[in-house]
C-alpha cells in the first residue's frame, strides 16, 4: 500500500476504518493509523467485494469491527467500533448498510 511517507504492507483484514481528514486518506488500523496517498475511490476499488461498505462519501469501515449500532429517532445510525472509534451512516447509504447487515 503506498503510503505517504513510503511503501508497506497492509493487511486488508487488519483495516477497521479508512475515511478522509484534512484533505488526507487515512487508514485506521487495529494498530496505528496510516495516511495514504491513494484516492478513497482507489481504495474502494481494490477493496471490491470484501468486508468492507461505504458509509459516506468520505469514509469506508470493515463490518467485521463494528462493535455496536445506535439508532436515532431522525434515522441515523452511530456505528461504535471494536476499537473505540465512532462514525456515523450518511442517510444517502442507509439502504445499502442495513443491507449489508441483514436489517
Amino acid at each position: 500500500m503506498p503510503l505517504e511517507d513510503g511503501v508497506e504492507l497492509l493487511d486488508y483484514d487488519e483495516v477497521v476504518r479508512i475515511y478522509s481528514e484534512d484533505k488526507k486518506i487515512l487508514l485506521d488500523t487495529i494498530n496505528a493509523t496510516y495516511t495514504t496517498r491513494l484516492k478513497l475511490y482507489e481504495l474502494e476499488e481494490r477493496l471490491g467485494d470484501l468486508q468492507f461498505i461505504a458509509i459516506s462519501r468520505s469514509e469506508i469501515i470493515n463490518l467485521n469491527y463494528v462493535k455496536r449500532l445506535d439508532l436515532s429517532f431522525t434515522g441515523t445510525i452511530a456505528v461504535e467500533f471494536k476499537n473505540g472509534a465512532t462514525s456515523y451512516v450518511a442517510r444517502r447509504h442507509l439502504k445499502n448498510f442495513k443491507k449489508a447487515l441483514g436489517l
